[in-house]
């Protein structure tokens, strides 16, 4: 019988491994998906007999995205002026924005949940969230 190599080449070869004489690949780093979600490689087979031949085979690998990363205020802070007279109910004093880069469920953008934590007794009642 006549041995058998494969090799990988093109894009995904630094990220990818595979093993000359079984074909199995392996990765040398991790993925991540924010960074690039896939992958297009050539793995090629060569045997070493005579004639000397070789195939070739296009793969793709697509990353699955996990939640891996925290969202995200976009500003440092937030700050805003009230007059003291203002009335309750109703009344936008200012409106927060927060990303999530993870998506998932085919790339669809994660849902963000915003509530008021860590606000002294006294101003129980006097901010919500619409």
């Amino acid at each position: 019988p006549s041995s058998q190599r494969a090799q990988g080449v093109g894009e995904g070869t630094s990220v990818l491994g595979i093993d000359p004489s079984a074909g199995v690949l392996f990765t040398r780093k991790a993925f991540d998906f924010e960074s690039v979600s896939s992958y297009v490689f050539i793995v090629r087979v060569t045997n070493f007999a005579t004639p000397f031949l070789s195939a070739s085979q296009r793969v793709s690998l697509h990353i699955v995205n996990t939640n891996d990363v925290p969202p995200r205020f976009p500003r440092p802070s937030y700050s805003v002026s009230v007059d003291e007279n203002t009335t309750s109910g109703g009344v936008t004093l200012i409106t927060v924005r927060a990303v999530d880069d993870d998506t998932v469920n085919n790339d669809v953008a994660t849902t963000l949940v915003y509530s008021i934590s860590a606000i002294d007794d006294e101003y129980e009642g006097y901010f919500s969230i619409n």
